[in-house]
């Protein structure tokens, strides 16, 4: 109708010439031989404007059976492999409370569309009455910002600036959390891909076209894998796409954006005008840590809860925290000795990465205050193995999977120890670190296990 005409159309044709133009994939929505059928179900349109329902992209699941062909479809299963639904009351509201316009959510669901045409793989658990899937972090992460960008840049996806969509109170990325697992709010996801786009990406979208197009390729002829399985084939896509992109690898990618969002603050990770008005360069920002990833040390108290910090379910491309309150005795002698302690997992060279910052009372870093630790020396005993250096973390069986202690343990942990020892200079220190290689973590599937980290069951030299 004539609302239709004049209020909507204009942004779907624009954003429909925006990813073309980019040089994105043809969305997975199947146009029918008579438009808007109305005796076919759904009805032989590819676009659908309601009052109800929420708006959203409807693709199949049908294609994750590997039986699955198009050969001999009929059109009705055709179309049902991809629809958009545009929910009116639904936009009304979010235009209202947040400012998010017609084009801002049409960009978003058509964006989903084009991720869809690149046929990758995917997973989906059911529990309850609440579904996790294998895929949100990527597909959700970067269609909210991208439609957000779309509708600031009047329509721009492939530059010259990129936003964050505004999803309200608490609505950045954890650090001490996966920046791509399947958690309730994936859409916070977004500060990765966002912060790629700004220092990598020439404030361009494109970048992601070799992302789905790799995620693809990955996943290929993977059917009925884990859910945890997908994300290790997701990431090593990944890692491919950001190499011929980019030139460095993902999870290389990855430390460089934790480093730069956790306490370094380039423009290139104050995302949030909140976060330009309050965060101060070279200091650390604890809002980005749960009470969980952010821990405090007194290596010299008399009570051992106080010496160590414990970080439970570490997983990889995730990022912690400890403060290290320094002694006036170890400030006198200029050194400070920390033990790291990373047990029950395989972390291969390079997997893990510490950074210490000296800093001065008010928290921020002092001149030439940044210290990587780097040197690891590898000790045997018996089936076990132990890496010492100056250094972090570990993961462990059951529930203490990644644990950091100053003192030495009591007793010798199962599996793969690593313990790091380091001198740190005198002042306050801020723990960084990342788990990036292959980690194998006990067996069965993550959707049960209480070993949520990455895994490949064949433990294959993986990039996660």
């Amino acid at each position: 109708d004539a609302t239709v005409r004049s209020s909507y159309l204009p942004s779907m044709e624009k954003a429909c010439q925006s990813f073309s133009s980019a040089g994105f994939r043809s969305p997975k929505l199947w146009i029918a031989s008579t438009w808007n059928d109305e005796t076919l179900d759904p009805p032989g349109r590819i676009v659908h404007i309601t009052d109800g329902a929420g708006s959203h992209f409807q693709g199949s699941w049908d294609e994750e059976d590997a039986d699955f062909t198009e050969v001999d479809r009929t059109e009705e299963e055709m179309i049902a492999l991809g629809q958009i639904y545009m929910d009116i009351s639904q936009l009304s509201q979010l235009q209202h409370d947040r400012g998010i316009g017609f084009g801002n959510v049409f960009s978003h669901e058509l964006f989903h569309a084009i991720q869809f045409g690149y046929d990758f793989r995917r997973g989906a658990v059911k529990t309850g009455d609440k579904w996790t899937t294998s895929y949100k972090g990527y597909t959700e992460g970067t269609a909210a910002p991208l439609g957000q960008t779309f509708q600031k840049g009047n329509g721009a996806i492939a530059g010259p600036t990129v936003w964050v969509r505004e999803l309200g109170d608490g609505e950045w990325t954890p650090l001490d959390e996966p920046i791509d697992n399947n958690v309730a709010h994936y859409y916070r996801k977004q500060d990765f891909w966002v912060w790629v786009a700004k220092k990598y990406g020439n404030n361009s979208w494109v970048y992601t076209d070799q992302l789905f197009e790799q995620m693809g390729m990955a996943t290929y002829g993977q059917f009925n894998k884990t859910l945890n399985q997908y994300l290790v084939l997701y990431r090593q896509g990944a890692d491919r796409a950001f190499q011929n992109v980019f030139g460095k690898g993902f999870a290389e990618i990855y430390g460089e954006f934790a480093l730069d969002r956790a306490y370094e603050h380039s423009s290139n990770a104050l995302l949030r005008n909140s976060e330009k008005n309050s965060w101060k360069k070279n200091k650390l920002a604890n809002s980005l840590f749960r009470a969980s990833g952010l821990k405090t040390v007194k290596p010299t108290s008399d009570k051992l809860e106080e010496r160590q910090a414990v970080f439970s379910h570490v997983q990889a491309l995730s990022t912690y925290a400890a403060r290290v309150e320094v002694s006036q005795e170890n400030r006198d002698a200029g050194a400070t000795v920390l033990n790291f302690i990373v047990s029950g997992g395989q972390v291969k060279t390079g997997g893990i990465e510490i950074y210490v910052f000296s800093e001065d009372a008010d928290s921020v870093m002092q001149p030439s205050g940044r210290h990587k630790v780097t040197k690891v020396d590898e000790i045997h005993h018996g089936s076990d193995h132990q890496h010492r250096s100056p250094g972090p973390f570990s993961l462990g069986h059951g529930r203490r999977l990644a644990e950091v202690r100053a003192e030495v343990l009591p007793e010798r942990p199962r599996g793969h120890v690593s313990t790091l020892r380091g001198h740190l200079p005198g002042g306050r220190g801020a723990l960084y670190q990342r788990l990036v290689q292959n980690l194998r973590c006990g067996q069965g599937d993550a959707r049960r296990s209480v070993h949520p980290v990455p895994i490949s069951e064949r433990g294959s030299d993986v990039r996660s």
